[in-house]
């Protein structure tokens, strides 16, 4: 679901540019891929739980490695944005990272920032996931 061409569609929409993907790869229940674009790249994983308390636990294990710069309560069943411009969020016994680490602080005109590319994306792959 995020190693796609609709998901490599969803990109394009969101930063305005055709990404290029990369071959996925799946290590320890983590299905990634990255999409490299003109100005940097991002990686999208899922991390697939057995339960709910194990995402909760590996969410906020993200949290705190990661670092929360701003909590989206409201966005799946919760998410944020990380000190370094990626997003994370959650749903069911999944949990996503827009890794965005790799594009300029802010893209486009007028100024974006990073986090926010990566939370269009984030929420764009959310639209797909069954049930979302």
């Amino acid at each position: 679901m995020i190693c796609t061409p609709e998901a490599a569609g969803e990109i394009a929409d969101v930063v305005a540019a055709k990404p290029v993907m990369l071959r996925p790869t799946w290590h320890d229940a983590v299905y990634s891929c990255r999409y490299v674009l003109p100005h940097g790249a991002l990686t999208l994983s899922v991390k697939e739980l057995g339960s709910r308390r194990a995402t909760d636990q590996y969410f906020a294990a993200l949290r705190d490695h990661l670092g929360q710069q701003q909590a989206f309560p409201d966005i799946a069943q919760g998410a944020f944005a990380t000190k370094h411009g990626s997003f994370v969020l959650r749903k069911d016994t999944k949990a996503l990272l827009v890794d965005a680490s790799a594009l300029p602080a802010v893209l486009g005109a007028p100024p974006v920032p990073r986090w926010k590319i990566a939370a269009g994306v984030g929420i764009a792959v959310l639209a797909c996931w069954t049930g979302a």
